[in-house]
């Protein structure tokens, strides 16, 4: 049963990179893997559903990844280089997840596509409180946004045309411009 419903998402995962939401059928999905469509109805509600637990699979890699970057004795600067640059490396090395992420923000004008919690995020904002405890951060700065923030360092070559920039210059300037706005 696990490895039809994994079948099932990876299935969805290749069909909704690549035509979006709203391009993709449950019939599409089932024709790939040659399964019937009430077969996915019996593993997922609908299609909203399946557009959730479809984009978790894409990035569980990620999150879980994202929690193994944190390092709460390192110093500022490591702490935010190793976390940029795992971002980075990891969405530079799946650009399926940045195709993904892209029909989101496409398609999602009023935020009823995305319901799915980033845990990744909740253990970066969970970090970052702690590092304000211990003053290595600014203790004005929300952690939500700060996370928030980072990401979009991150993530922004990879909605933008960044082709002649050098990735390690980038990394590097980026982590002195997130340094400068959250040291105390």
């Amino acid at each position: 049963m696990k490895n039809t419903r994994e079948e099932i998402l990876k299935a969805a995962s290749k069909v909704f990179v690549e035509k979006g939401y709203e391009g993709a059928s449950i019939s599409e999905i089932a024709k790939l893997k040659g399964l019937n469509q009430s077969l996915i109805y019996h593993y997922f509600r609908d299609k909203k559903e399946l557009w959730h637990r479809a984009k978790e699979y894409l990035l569980k890699e990620h999150i879980e990844a994202s929690g193994s970057s944190i390092d709460m004795e390192a110093d500022l600067p490591a702490f935010l280089m190793k976390f940029c640059k795992d971002g980075f490396e990891y969405l530079a090395s799946h650009p399926e997840v940045v195709r993904i992420l892209t029909w989101q923000r496409l398609e999602d004008k009023k935020g009823k596509l995305v319901e799915f919690k980033l845990t990744g995020r909740e253990m970066f904002e969970k970090a970052f409180s702690q590092m304000q405890k211990k003053g290595k951060l600014r203790a004005d700065l929300d952690p939500h946004l700060a996370t928030v923030l980072i990401r979009s360092f991150i993530r922004a070559p990879f909605f933008e045309d960044f082709s002649k920039i050098n990735p390690t210059v980038y990394l590097n300037t980026i982590v002195d411009c997130i340094q400068r706005i959250v040291q105390p």
